[in-house]
């Protein structure tokens, strides 16, 4: 867009930030002549010093900037807020104590987040300008010494004049860039981050209206494509990118993801049914847990407001029978919590996902919702009735071997409905649990195959040795099912003598499978 096209579509528009934008690109133009008069008045040479000092003030006060950047911000490898609070008080002896007290509320990740990323993205910019600033102030001064001294003089030859018009028109545009760095930066990610939520929703109409009367006068200025084409982005870029946890990131990139999820995800889950997701639904969750990803700041951030959601699930603003029958299941659960990482967050996301969609498609969270508190006793008679949801959640859990105590505490509460108390002479009652289930087990497997004339003899041995195990226990189940889950056990196990839990997790759990095929005859 030209300077006449883009000065009447703001005349067209007439809004205030319309105005702005002119007056910036007016402003911008005055600086470029102002500059390139001086230029002439001076000649090429004098203009040539001039210019390459602030050049020169312009590549140290970003390197400035990216070294600070990279050592203050990234350089930190902050885990916690602890870690800051350290930080400071090494900087600034006392200053810990006052900080841990009123930021005590914070979760550790995000108040790292709501750090770094203006850090990067605004403050280190504006350090880079003032910086800036300084120096070529300081190289003002040397220069007008030096003229002094020395005694040069402005050229009055046209050819002379003309190239210091020329190196003036360069001092100039390396002024802008330099002052105007920090807004710039930021139009510059409001733009692409808007742009690309249109692309994806082309139908919200007041992010479209937004966009139009606040971003685009000024990312459509010529001023700034000017400008922008010369590395003005590429400067801001180069600012924000840092290391985090042993791992390069551009935290510009890494808050356009964020813009996005806040502007386009989000909105799209508005008035959903959390209870029974919709295909749509379920896009915008996949494409949010995606973005977190993709961003390795995000990410960890991420993973530390998932360890400390453990933490409130653990007090008392859940309310859970902490005492009560399926408690295993929700402290396992809360330690899976307690275990993400950023290197975890990933497959955990993906499992704590899937087993969501799960339970929405099946209509579990939906009776849960209606007031059927007891989760297993409702998908024991789902699965009495062949709903396999059961089935397909221990897949699913299985998959990642971090959800190991999870599957342990789910096996506990099946045996729990399983068995029932064994009355002794006295009074006395022998209750089922999952140690004496799985030293059972471990029992059948010390029947050695060549102990016995023929297969047909051992499977019936097995098979009886595994009836006697569950009944000592008190768990009674049809002779095929136990008939199944014999047959599993010397296909799988037959050459060990102990089974590991997660292996006697997989022979109990084989009771799901034999189950539906038994109901299903």
């Amino acid at each position: 867009m030209s300077y006449f096209e883009y000065i009447d579509a703001m005349k067209e528009m007439g809004t205030p930030v319309a105005v702005v934008a002119v007056s910036l690109l007016c402003l911008f133009l005055a600086v470029v002549i102002v500059k390139m008069l001086g230029g002439m008045r001076r000649g090429t040479f004098k203009q040539l010093f001039r210019t390459g000092t602030t050049l020169l003030a312009a590549v140290i006060a970003y390197g400035v900037a990216v070294i600070l950047s990279n050592s203050i911000i990234g350089g930190t490898n902050m885990q916690s807020i602890e870690d800051f609070i350290l930080f400071v008080d090494n900087n600034i002896p006392g200053a810990g104590d006052v900080i841990r007290q009123a930021l005590s509320t914070f979760d550790p990740r995000v108040f790292e987040y709501l750090i770094i990323l203006p850090a990067a993205i605004i403050v280190m910019p504006i350090i880079a300008t003032l910086i800036f600033l300084l120096i070529n102030f300081i190289f003002n001064v040397v220069r007008s010494i030096l003229v002094k001294i020395f005694g040069f003089k402005a050229s009055k030859s046209n050819q002379q004049r003309f190239g210091g018009a020329m190196l003036g028109g360069v001092e100039a545009i390396i002024w802008i860039i330099m002052v105007s760095l920090p807004i710039t930066g930021i139009i510059g990610l409001a733009n692409s981050a808007c742009k690309d939520a249109i692309e994806t929703d082309g139908e919200n109409t007041e992010l479209i209206s937004a966009y139009e009367e606040y971003i685009k006068p000024f990312s459509n200025s010529p001023a700034f494509t000017f400008i922008d084409s010369l590395g003005s982005g590429a400067m801001a870029d180069g600012i924000a990118t840092i290391t985090v946890n042993n791992e390069r990131t551009n935290l510009r990139d890494e808050l356009s993801s964020v813009v996005h999820i806040g502007i386009v995800e989000i909105p799209a889950l508005e008035g959903a049914d959390f209870a029974a997701l919709t295909g749509e639904n379920k896009l915008s969750l996949d494409r949010i847990i995606a973005s977190l990803d993709r961003s390795p700041f995000i990410s960890s951030v991420v993973a530390g407001v998932v360890q400390s959601s453990s933490g409130i699930m653990n007090s008392e603003l859940i309310p859970f029978d902490r005492e009560g029958e399926y408690s295993g299941i929700f402290f396992s659960f809360i330690e899976f919590l307690e275990g993400v990482t950023q290197k975890t967050l990933a497959k955990d996301l993906d499992t704590v996902k899937s087993v969501y969609y799960l339970m929405s498609d099946s209509g579990v969270i939906k009776k849960v919702e209606e007031g059927e508190s007891d989760i297993m006793a409702l998908l024991a008679q789902m699965q009495q009735s062949g709903d396999d949801t059961i089935v397909k959640m221990i897949a699913i859990l299985q998959s990642n071997e971090r959800a190991t105590p999870i599957i342990k505490a789910m096996t506990e509460a099946l045996l729990r409905s399983l068995s029932t108390d064994i009355e002794l002479p006295g009074g006395n009652t022998i209750t089922v649990s999952y140690d004496t289930v799985k030293a059972g087990i471990d029992k059948v497997l010390q029947l050695d195959k060549e102990n016995f004339d023929n297969f047909i003899e051992y499977k019936d041995e097995l098979v009886e040795t595994l009836d006697g195990v569950l009944q000592e226990n008190g768990i009674e189940i049809e002779e095929d099912i136990v008939d199944s889950i014999a047959n599993y056990i010397d296909k799988n196990y037959s050459n060990l003598d102990v089974l590991t839990d997660e292996q006697f997790n997989d022979v109990l759990l084989h009771y799901y499978d034999a189950y539906l095929e038994y109901i299903g005859k």
